[in-house]
């Protein structure tokens, strides 16, 4: 966050009510910097998260995001570690909701499916769509209703 001082404002924002002039440009170019540095640590989140995923992580998820993924040698991850069930699970793991190597279970794939994300314009859309939904339950009842998943970060 960027702290920004004006007369009419201080705060966190780095978006201040100003007149347009050099302070102004400074203003935008510091929130311009930023968002860029904003970018850099989630991708590099990112990229922590697909570290993390272990085999059975990449199985479930693969099952779940559907087929066409290539898991196995790391060919295709950074479309498991940018989804937003990694990102989900991950958040969760974060905040102190799942804990390392906590199994994951129907009832969690039912909270998970009923989540919604935002695109790229701000539309909410559903973290599970309804055959992604099928595909966690049917690999959940197959593995005895449960795949650990285990984020080692």
């Amino acid at each position: 966050m960027v702290n920004v001082s004006s007369p009419a404002t201080t705060g966190e924002l780095g978006l201040a009510s100003s007149a347009r002039g050099h302070d102004g440009l400074a203003v935008a170019r510091t929130a311009s910097a930023s968002g860029a540095a904003l970018a850099r640590e989630a991708r590099a989140r990112q990229a922590r998260v697909l570290a993390s995923l272990t085999v059975s992580d990449r199985s479930f998820l693969e099952v779940v995001l559907g087929p066409g993924l290539e898991l196995a040698d790391g060919a295709s991850t950074e479309e498991i570690g940018a989804s937003p069930l990694a990102a989900q699970v991950a958040a969760d793991r974060d905040s102190g909701q799942l804990p390392q190597g906590c199994p994951i279970d129907i009832a969690y794939v039912r909270l998970l499916a009923g989540f919604s994300v935002q695109d790229e314009t701000g539309t909410p859309q559903p973290l599970l769509g309804p055959r992604q939904y099928d595909r966690a339950r049917r690999y959940l009842d197959e593995h005895g209703g449960r795949a650990t998943i285990d984020f080692r970060t």
